[in-house]
């Protein structure tokens, strides 16, 4: 559905086949007008135009060449977090969705899916939202009956709550801020976190904590 509220939005495409690109702007053009698009076949560079210049969306592949996506997907979480991420790949969606979610990304659309699924994920993503495919979210429900059996079903809703910042790459600073609570309050959390857990640093976290962050999502605990 066309824009109807005529806002011109400013997109970032990045993606080493034109034709995607094409198909990108094509689909941008018809349903946001005024739609201003700027494009490249890699992540060179995006650092730098982000400086000057701000996006309502950057829409990326994963597998590019001279591009470490995934510091740059975890750069432009933490130093533009107004700007959405939305990666558009082939790569196996089962495998990378929670991968690109816990990096910073705001959705992960696998380019095997419709039209209609692709402007689903940019409108969501848009809306300041998390997208997540269906596919992901049958995958993750799954696993709905045996949340009680996790690591994180321990944790109070405010543990759980700082668990989920801590994992999407914030700072005890940035926490205290966004929660409105001291930092000390913060840290006292995240000391009992790591000792429910029984871990002893972030890495530890992260790694019993993959399947389990996206059931976080789905289940808004985030």
């Amino acid at each position: 559905m066309p824009d109807s509220e005529n806002i011109k939005r400013r997109f970032f495409l990045a993606d080493d086949h034109m034709l995607i690109r094409s198909g990108l702007k094509h689909l941008l053009i018809h349903n946001f007008t005024d739609a201003i698009i700027d494009e490249s076949e890699d992540g060179t560079g995006i650092i730098e135009i982000l400086t000057n210049t701000r996006y309502d969306l950057i829409i990326m592949d994963i597998q590019m060449p001279n591009t470490e996506t995934w510091g740059l997907i975890n750069y432009i979480h933490l130093n533009y977090p107004a700007t959405p991420v939305l990666i558009y790949s082939m790569s196996p969606e089962n495998i990378y969705a929670p991968r690109v979610l816990k990096a910073g990304a705001k959705g992960f659309v696998s380019k095997h899916s419709s039209m209609d699924e692709l402007k689903r994920a940019i409108d969501i993503t848009l809306n300041g939202k998390t997208y997540i495919s269906y596919a992901v979210a049958e995958q993750v429900s799954l696993q709905r009956s045996k949340i009680s059996n996790t690591p994180f079903s321990i944790l109070s809703p405010r543990e759980l709550q700082i668990v989920s910042l801590l994992l999407a790459g914030n700072v005890v600073s940035k926490i205290s801020k966004t929660l409105g609570i001291n930092k000390s309050t913060v840290s006292t959390h995240k000391g009992r976190i790591y000792q429910k857990l029984k871990v002893v640093n972030l890495l530890e976290l992260k790694n019993i904590s993959d399947i389990y962050y996206v059931c976080l999502i789905i289940f808004s605990i985030v």
